[in-house]
């Protein structure tokens, strides 16, 4: 793997540098180290699996640092933001009592969700057919900026 100037970095170098980072941005929040380690550790994966995965087979992988650690935009980071925070509301209306179908009738933003939602097994197949794995990254990047226009 190499950086844009060309120098070649270890995965293992990589992914603590990445974690070093996510480290800095949580440090002011009120959790537990045992979580924050787990968070950047996870955190630092996606965003490297997910730069590596929105690459196209054949093509050299550019790591861009600054934008593979960001919450906001084209990033592994920003994916799972937008799936904790989806799972936090799921959460929230279980807690209040509330099931079913979450739609309101007449609701653009839903209909927009889950018409993607149900685009994924055609994305995984067309995926796996054409040996292109970043369809899937840019299929999530749709629906996690679609499902954060919802919301």
């Amino acid at each position: 793997m190499s950086s844009r100037a060309g120098n070649v970095v270890t995965a293992e170098r990589l992914l603590s540098a990445v974690e070093a980072v996510v480290h800095q941005k949580i440090a002011e929040r009120e959790l537990l180290a045992a979580h924050k380690n787990r968070i950047a550790a996870e955190v630092a994966a996606g965003a490297v699996k997910f730069s590596i995965l929105r690459q196209t087979i054949g093509s050299d992988i550019v790591f861009d640092f600054e934008q593979s650690i960001s919450f906001e935009g084209d990033s592994g980071p920003y994916i799972q933001y937008t799936y904790t925070r989806a799972h936090s509301v799921l959460d929230k209306a279980r807690e209040a009592g509330l099931g079913g179908n979450p739609r309101s009738p007449g609701s653009s933003g839903t209909r927009k969700v889950e018409r993607l939602l149900a685009r994924f097994p055609d994305i995984v197949a067309l995926s796996y057919q054409g040996l292109a794995p970043q369809r899937i990254v840019h299929y999530l990047l749709e629906l996690s900026s679609e499902f954060n226009r919802f919301y």
